[in-house]
């Protein structure tokens, strides 16, 4: 795994030594490297990121193709903190072997949890960060990274039910489990929260949830969480058919979506709620995309 940070660092270091001096994507900035880790359903066949079905002790039930499948425990306290306990230890386990090899950690700038669907799964990332505090960087006196916490809203919710058979969580579910902070939990919060894999069609209600969650939060301004936005391109993807399938009009991806940042800037402009906003792009968004929607970004 640690391959992959060299490989990403290497062409990083490439790109600047074969572009132009005056290249303005080579002079604007730091360029900078996101250790991206997915959920545990991302390792499970088929995967999970999108249904969060997870056999014992990581979930109630494993995923079943035909069939009721079951996410979420109910009011079931113990084997919800068991799970809990369970998914801690994964994305530990993952972290240590980052986390150990001193070049690899040093060429890292931030770590990205990205398509996170439960809860608990964001609850105990947040546990994970504090059991590698204590067993790894505070011993080794080794500096911790910004970190972010970025969920999949399919259909512009949750995958999570909020019980068996019940109503998915909303977006205040997850950011709750992100950011609650009490005598009873220490657990850091996040630098930033992320939506990513979502249809753009979402975006601006999503968004305005985030907003309006985190002008409630009580932080000094100086310590506001980001907002992380990169939602898929204009296609969906048909699970009966396994293909994607385009959606969206004739307005460009990049056209659409710069218009919900651009709303978010206006907003902020009224009452700053973000510390800072990062736009890109998830599945099906193409190097052209991304080139679009850096150049509108100028212009905003």
């Amino acid at each position: 795994m640690v391959r992959s940070v060299s490989i990403a660092r290497d062409s990083i270091s490439r790109f600047r030594a074969t572009s132009a001096p005056d290249d303005r994507n080579v002079s604007e900035g730091k360029k900078y490297l996101a250790l991206s880790l997915g959920p545990f359903g991302a390792t499970l066949k088929p995967t999970q990121e999108f249904h969060g079905c997870y056999h014992p002790p990581y979930g109630p039930r494993k995923y079943v193709q035909d069939g009721d499948n079951l996410n979420s425990f109910g009011h079931n306290r113990e084997l919800e903190q068991d799970a809990t306990d369970a998914l801690t230890q994964f994305h530990l386990n993952r972290l240590t072997v980052f986390s150990k090899d001193t070049k690899t950690w040093d060429a890292i700038d931030c770590i990205a949890f990205e398509t996170i669907p439960l809860r608990r799964e964001v609850r105990a990332i947040r546990k994970a960060m504090v059991c590698l505090e204590e067993t790894v960087l505070g011993p080794e006196g080794k500096r911790g990274k910004p970190w972010w916490i970025s969920c999949v809203f399919p259909q512009g919710e949750s995958p999570e039910e909020a019980f068996p058979g019940g109503p998915k969580v909303q977006i205040d579910g997850l950011l709750e489990a992100c950011f609650s902070r009490d005598d009873t939990c220490a657990w850091p919060i996040p630098s930033a929260f992320g939506i990513n894999c979502t249809a753009l069609r979402y975006m601006p209600s999503l968004v305005a949830e985030v907003r309006r969650y985190l002008k409630d939060f009580k932080l000094k301004s100086e310590n506001l969480p980001w907002l992380v936005l990169y939602p898929n391109g204009n296609h969906v993807f048909d699970e009966a058919k396994q293909e994607w399938i385009k959606d969206g009009g004739k307005e460009s991806w990049a056209e659409a979506f710069s218009e919900t940042v651009s709303r978010i800037l206006l907003q902020e402009v009224e009452g700053q709620a973000l510390g800072g906003v990062i736009v890109g792009g998830c599945c099906k968004t193409k190097p052209s995309d991304i080139a679009a929607l850096r150049q509108l970004a100028f212009e905003v």
